[in-house]
């Protein structure tokens, strides 16, 4: 998400009609250097985030899993035996 606005931030600092252009300190070139360091800097770190998503992601279809492999019985959790989980789930 804070990649997301800060994107949107840009971007909105960049487009021609831009609320940005009645400040003082607002200028063309200042928008264009802005939308090139943003890009660049999420394009860097976007691989991190990703390694970061999938590790969660794992660990999270792991606990699932982990729920699948169970009956409930009413008082909670019971592991299914070994000889009940097939290999074709």
């Amino acid at each position: 998400m804070a990649a997301a606005t800060t994107a949107y931030v840009a971007w909105t600092f960049a487009l021609p009609a831009t609320p940005f252009a009645q400040e003082t300190w607002y200028s063309a070139g200042l928008a264009s250097f802005l939308i090139l360091v943003v890009s660049a800097g999420l394009g860097m770190i976007a691989p991190l985030m990703l390694r970061y998503l999938a590790k969660d992601a794992k660990n999270r279809f792991q606990r699932c899993g982990d729920r699948a492999m169970s009956v409930h019985d009413g008082r909670g959790a019971k592991p299914l035996p070994e000889k009940e989980i097939s290999r074709e789930h």
